[in-house]
Parts: C-alpha cells; sequence; structure tokens
C-alpha cells in the first residue's frame, strides 16, 4: 500500500501547476542572485567568485529557509485532504495500514520538494554561464558544490520541514494552523539570531539552529576569498554535530506524528454536546408526525433596505469569525510580545538614554508589530473568500438572491476590519508600554493618525489578496499569486523600478515632525494612496464579475460570464473609475515629473559617475578662498521657498594667478552669480557645475567680489517624501571632496559654494 499511495501522491504533485511554479519562481530568483547583484539572497555575494562554492552553499542554506513557507504546500496538505474533501471514510474503512497512508504522502511531498530544489540548482548553473558576467567573477564550474548542499543542507533541512509540518498537520488538520505554526516556530527561530549577536551565545545557537545556517556562517566565518572561491565546509564540529542532532530531532517529530495520527475526524466541542444529547428512542417505539402545512411561496420584495442588511450582516459574520479564531488570538500575541521586546532597544540609543514619545513608538510599532499584518491579509483572505466552501455550504450561500457584489464586499470590509482592530490594540500596547516606562504624556490622536498612515497599504495590499483568490479559484494558487506580489514589490526597486505610480500601494514617505506634524508630506501621500484605492475599487469590480456561485465553470466559461457581468451597471462603474484613476495618475504625474524632476537611482549613479569623470580633472585646481559673507535670507514657510542675497569676498592665497572660478551649485536651486570681468564658459546645470574665465586673472593676495542670488522653491508634491522637504535631491550628496570654491578655514577642507537650499 506504501507504493500505491506513494504513487498516486506523485502523480497529484506533478499534476500540480503550483509545483512548477514554485520551482520557476525559486529558479528565476536563483538565476537572478547569481547572474547580477540587482538580486540578493541572504546578501551580497562580495569579492569571491559568484559561482564559489561557499556562494553556492549559502545560496541553498537560504533558499532552504524561505522553502518552508512552500514546502507547506506538498507535505500538509496532502495529509488533510481526505479529511477536508470527506473521503477519509472510505479509505480508513479499507484493511490499509495507517502508517503505509502517512509514509507513502509524506514521501511524496518530500520528492515534490526535492524537485523545487533540483529546479533552483539548475538556475544556479545557468545564471552562473551568462556572458555578461565578467570572467574575472566566475571559476570554473564544479558539480561538487551542488551535490555537497543537497546531501549536507538541502535533504537534512526537507526531512526537518518534513517531520514538522507533518506533526502539525495531524495535530491541528487546519492549513491555517499550521501556517500559524510556522509563523511560531520563524518568531523563535529570530529570537534565536537575535541570541546570535552575542558572541558567548554563538556556540549553543549554532546547535540550535534547525537549517544549520550558523553552524555553516561559524565554520567559514574567517575564510580568506581565496578558501571561500575553492574550499567546501567540513562536515565535522559543530556542522556535524548540528546536522546529526536535528537529523535525530526530525526522526521525533515524524514518530510522533505516526504515533497521534487518527482516521476519525475532529469534533469540536459542540458537535460533542449535541452528540451526547442525542439519546436513541426506545425500541419498538414510533413517533408518529403529520406533515406540516406547506406554506404559500412568496417572492421575496429585494430592496436596498433588505440588501444592505443582508451586507452588515454577512460583514459581522465573516468579521466575528476571524476575530473570535484562536489563529487570530495567536498572531495577535505574536505581535503584541515582539512589539514589547522591540521597545526594549528605545532604552538606550548610541549610549543616551531616549523618552518613549509617541514618534518613537509609532517607528517601533512599525518596525516590530506591523509586518504580521501582511501575512493576515495574505491568509486570511484565502480562508474568507473560501469559507463557505470549505465548509460545504456553498451550494446553499450561493442561492440566495444577493448580488455577486455583496459576499465579495462583506469579506473585503471584514479583512480591514481586522487590519483596523490589530491596529487599535497595537495603540493600546503602544500607549501601555509609554506608561510603564513612566512617560504619561499620550497622544492618542497623533497615534491613529500615524497608524492608519502606516496601514493603508496593508489595507490595500489585503484587498489585491481577496481579488487574487477570486480570480484564481484556487486557494493554493491564490496564495502563491500574493507570494509574488510581494516579491514583486520587493524586487522592483532594486531594478530601478522606483516610482510610485508602477509600485503597488505606493506612497510618499511622511515623517513626523513634532513642530508641524506631518506638514506639506500629507498632500503627496494622499494623493498617491487615493490612486491606489481607486484601482483597488476596479479590482474588486472586476472580481465580483468573476465572482463563482454554485460550480464553477471552465476558464473560458468564467471569462464570458465576466464579460457578460460588466455589460451591466458594473461595467459602467469600472468605466468612470477607470478615468478616474487615469485623472489622479496624470496629476500625480505632472507634480512629481513635470513640476519636479525624478531621477531613478540608475540615473542618478551616471550623473554622478559622469561627474567624476568629466571634473575630476580639476580636484588639485587652485582656487580662491572664501574671506568675508555677507547674506541677506527671506524664507517663505507657507511656501517652502527660500531666497537667498549673498555677498563673498574672494582671496587669491595661492603663489600663482587663478584664471578661472569654479562654482559648483545645488541642483534644487537657481543660482543668479555676478562675476566683475568674468565671463560664463561651462554651464552644466544636470550636475550642478559651472566654469567662469576671468578676463584678468585673479593674482596672489589680490581680492575679487562675488554677489549672488539663490531661489529654492518646491513645487506641488515629490515621488518621495524625504525629497519634497528638499527638493528633487542632490545626486552629489555622497561625495566627500569636491573642487570649488572654499572658505578660508583653518582646516583646509573643500566646501561648496555658493549653495543654498532648505536642506
Amino acid at each position: 500500500m506504501f507504493t500505491e499511495f506513494f504513487r498516486f501522491d506523485m502523480r497529484q504533485q506533478l499534476r500540480s501547476p503550483l509545483l512548477w511554479v514554485a520551482g520557476f519562481v525559486f529558479a528565476l530568483v536563483a538565476f537572478g542572485a547569481t547572474s547580477s547583484d540587482v538580486v540578493q539572497i541572504g546578501g551580497s555575494i562580495g569579492n569571491v567568485h559568484r559561482n564559489a562554492p561557499s556562494v553556492i552553499v549559502n545560496f541553498f542554506v537560504n533558499f532552504s529557509v524561505l522553502g518552508l513557507f512552500v514546502v507547506t504546500f506538498f507535505v500538509a496538505q496532502p495529509l488533510m485532504r481526505d479529511f477536508e474533501m470527506g473521503t477519509d471514510e472510505l479509505f480508513f474503512a479499507t484493511p490499509m495500514r495507517t502508517r503505509d497512508y502517512i509514509a507513502g504522502r509524506l514521501a511524496a511531498g518530500l520528492v515534490a520538494s526535492l524537485a523545487i530544489f533540483v529546479l533552483t540548482g539548475l538556475g544556479i548553473m545557468l545564471g552562473g554561464a551568462m556572458p555578461w558576467i565578467d570572467p574575472q567573477r566566475l571559476g570554473e564550474f564544479s558539480l561538487a558544490p551542488h551535490l555537497w548542499s543537497f546531501a549536507i543542507v538541502v535533504i537534512p533541512n526537507l526531512i526537518f520541514m518534513t517531520a514538522l509540518l507533518s506533526l502539525l498537520a495531524v495535530t491541528t488538520r487546519s492549513l491555517l494552523s499550521v501556517y500559524l505554526g510556522v509563523i511560531g516556530f520563524f518568531v523563535l527561530y529570530a529570537a534565536a539570531s537575535y541570541l546570535a549577536r552575542d558572541i558567548k551565545f554563538d556556540a549553543i545557537v549554532s546547535l540550535l539552529d534547525p537549517f544549520g545556517t550558523r553552524a555553516l556562517e561559524r565554520t567559514m566565518r574567517y575564510w580568506s576569498a581565496n578558501e571561500s572561491n575553492t574550499l567546501l565546509p567540513s562536515l565535522d564540529g559543530y556542522l556535524l554535530t548540528n546536522r546529526l542532532a536535528w537529523l535525530a530531532g526530525s526522526a521525533a517529530l515524524l514518530t510522533a506524528t505516526f504515533a497521534l495520527f487518527r482516521p476519525q475526524r475532529f469534533r469540536g466541542g459542540k458537535q460533542r454536546k449535541q452528540q451526547a444529547k442525542a439519546m436513541p428512542l426506545p425500541a419498538g417505539t414510533l413517533d408518529v408526525v403529520s406533515a406540516p402545512k406547506m406554506p404559500q411561496t412568496v417572492a421575496p420584495a429585494v430592496t436596498a433596505s433588505t440588501v444592505w442588511k443582508k451586507f452588515l450582516r454577512q460583514l459581522r459574520f465573516d468579521t466575528a469569525g476571524v476575530l473570535r479564531g484562536v489563529p487570530f488570538l495567536v498572531l495577535l500575541a505574536f505581535g503584541i510580545a515582539n512589539l514589547t521586546a522591540g521597545s526594549t532597544a528605545i532604552d538606550d540609543t548610541y549610549g543616551t538614554r531616549i523618552l518613549p514619545v509617541t514618534g518613537v513608538m509609532l517607528r517601533v510599532i512599525d518596525g516590530s508589530y506591523l509586518y504580521l499584518l501582511i501575512l493576515i491579509v495574505g491568509f486570511y483572505a484565502g480562508e474568507l473568500v473560501w469559507r463557505e466552501r470549505s465548509a460545504k455550504m456553498a451550494e446553499l450561500t450561493d442561492t440566495l438572491p444577493v448580488p455577486n457584489w455583496l459576499p465579495l464586499l462583506a469579506k473585503v470590509g471584514a479583512l480591514l476590519s481586522v487590519v483596523l482592530v490589530f491596529m487599535l490594540l497595537g495603540i493600546l500596547t503602544g500607549m501601555a508600554l509609554q506608561l510603564l516606562r513612566g512617560y504619561t504624556h499620550l497622544e492618542p490622536g497623533l497615534y491613529l493618525e500615524g497608524m492608519l498612515i502606516l496601514c493603508v497599504p496593508f489595507m490595500l495590499m489585503g484587498v489585491a489578496a481577496i481579488v487574487l483568490q477570486v480570480i484564481a479559484n484556487n486557494k493554493v494558487i491564490g496564495y502563491l499569486l500574493f507570494v509574488l506580489m510581494i516579491v514583486m514589490q520587493i524586487a522592483l526597486p532594486p531594478l530601478h523600478f522606483s516610482h510610485n505610480l508602477y509600485n503597488f500601494s505606493g506612497a510618499p514617505n511622511t515623517p513626523h515632525s513634532d513642530m508641524n506634524g506631518y506638514g506639506h508630506f500629507l498632500t503627496g501621500w494622499l494623493w498617491f494612496e487615493t490612486y491606489w484605492t481607486i484601482f483597488a475599487a476596479i479590482l474588486v469590480l472586476v472580481a465580483a464579475a468573476f465572482w463563482v456561485r454554485g460550480t464553477p465553470p471552465s476558464w473560458r466559461g468564467r471569462l464570458r460570464q465576466a464579460g457578460s457581468n460588466l455589460r451591466s451597471v458594473h461595467g459602467v462603474a469600472v468605466a468612470v473609475l477607470v478615468v478616474a484613476f487615469a485623472g489622479v495618475g496624470g496629476w500625480i504625474y505632472y507634480n512629481t515629473n513635470v513640476l519636479n524632476e525624478y531621477v531613478p537611482a540608475d540615473v542618478a549613479m551616471k550623473r554622478l559617475a559622469r561627474y567624476e569623470k568629466t571634473y575630476r580633472q580639476y580636484k588639485d585646481l587652485a582656487q580662491p578662498r572664501i574671506t568675508a559673507i555677507k547674506a541677506d535670507v527671506d524664507i517663505y514657510p507657507d511656501q517652502r521657498r527660500v531666497e537667498i542675497r549673498g555677498h563673498y569676498d574672494l582671496v587669491n592665497r595661492h603663489d600663482t594667478p587663478i584664471s578661472e572660478l569654479h562654482v559648483m551649485m545645488d541642483t534644487r536651486s537657481k543660482l543668479s552669480a555676478v562675476i566683475p570681468d568674468a565671463e560664463l564658459t561651462t554651464d552644466d546645470a544636470e550636475v550642478g557645475y559651472r566654469i567662469y574665465k576671468l578676463r584678468k586673472p585673479l593674482q596672489p593676495g589680490a581680492i575679487m567680489p562675488l554677489d549672488f542670488t539663490v531661489l529654492s522653491e518646491n513645487r506641488g508634491f515629490t515621488n518621495d517624501g524625504l525629497a519634497a522637504a528638499v527638493g528633487p535631491g542632490d545626486f552629489r550628496s555622497r561625495l566627500h571632496a569636491t573642487p570649488g570654491l572654499q572658505r578660508e578655514r583653518t582646516d583646509r577642507r573643500p566646501e561648496r559654494a555658493p549653495q543654498a537650499g532648505t536642506r
């Protein structure tokens, strides 16, 4: 029977698109990390070969950690499939052995998971063979690092993951509970990583790490570049102990899985009470029940009021189902515990004790609490959309006389309500932590404002997660599409696609100041979030057109059905929202790219490179010193504008005459300079560099005046909140030494001048 179960599940796994999509994604990421610095897995490669043995080993270690979320679908779900589909009675009524049932399915899941890592290895090999890689960054190809990684890293880690997930599956029989256990495991894993910062815990953490990451890091910590390029870690010491210990631990988990597996279905407390109360009738007793009189058929009156009441009832039902569930309460406990632990970091910053003011607490909440929202909106989206079908109630609820948008919008509202509840509990926890540290100046209004700004992107992501579940019409595929969306959000900025116009839920930064709150930063944030909210509304209307009622038709049939649904008032609403979306997007583009200059990171680096190549020849050029400064500065805070009228006295402190005056200016400002007997020969506005030719060279010890006017103003809003404070940005801000006018200083360090702005 083991062979039969293995063959059956293996066929199911190989036919599943999830296996090949997950393998393709892992292979694509591995290919990108090997062939480019844009994609990084576990940090940058550094000064070693891109296909060095140490690099390949680290890749497989990090992929095995990430693979825990993916492997869940291939290991845990098959063990719960029969109980979810109601075929468990059929299987366990036959004279089969339970261990064959479990072992066959676990073996198939393990082989399917291993196939993903085989595709990952192919991606690494292919990435190292790309022609655009500098040949000096590549070593000789060898299959040994791949084989070593599979034998020492991948297979032991897969065995551990299989053992852990199978135990969670047979004890909970809930995919959400399994993922909850995975999240709890990662919280403990992160706590162990925190202990690893202290070198005195290094040895124990190396042994307790189930993936062997710390043991490998300890083994290769002091390797030279040559050793990293040629050697593989030796299997001894902490690494050998770690691998043997966790193989033994995996065996214990598998033993517990076989021991705790029960063929019977789980029954809740209510079901057990009802079963206990149900007493059989005495033998020979027959109750005669008269047939009830059939009521007259009355057509229900569907009005706007009844639809609204049904919506509120569905919203309350879905929201209560999530908030009362044990998984949500456990996630909430994880978040509060992590927030409490993270708040201890504010007690001492660079040796200085700081007060837990509201702005500081909001940053702590953002860094150690809200990250759980991405898991909540991602996984509860699937639970909400598939709730009726999982409970075998979809055939009944789909017959109700309600429009398609009602259950969909109720589920969206339930998910948004969950985010708001999570936010409010975070605020209460933050204020409680302030009081415990003796800080009594509580600001609930600022908390609400700050948390709403932080939570809106998660709300939009939740809407997208529900839409993906509806469109995919498959819970697992919907989860995978959501993960792909998150990966794209992370991968686009390093690929120089950083404009918030095409990064879903993206918005400018909104730094808070105790002087003027969020100030003008809120304007750009509101426009961008309005833009993405309109887009989310379009997605919801499209998802309502694809909403499945009853037996789902083929994909082609769903397209025809959606087209028919959109040829109604829904289609008109979608058209109106598309026009609004384009209008708001056009206004944002006008502000960020027309009124202001939008400079992507790659363009800024190219400008910096051109600046250095073009003007490096002048780095030792003799230039006059600034010995006297007079400036009249007019600041207009309400207009975010500053005007500077200044005067410099320039003195030639060198032994040779100066025939050229080199002036650097802030690229964000407009400069008008008056230099007597000088001709402007170079005006490179893109990099802010001017060269004036003096008709009469400035002799040693001579003084010349320089009068200038600088205008710096901000118009509209920009793509980045921090840039909005100072304009589009000076790409040369990272330079430590640049040519130009210098003030008379004792340290003689060069400075830029004339230069002014709102910095």
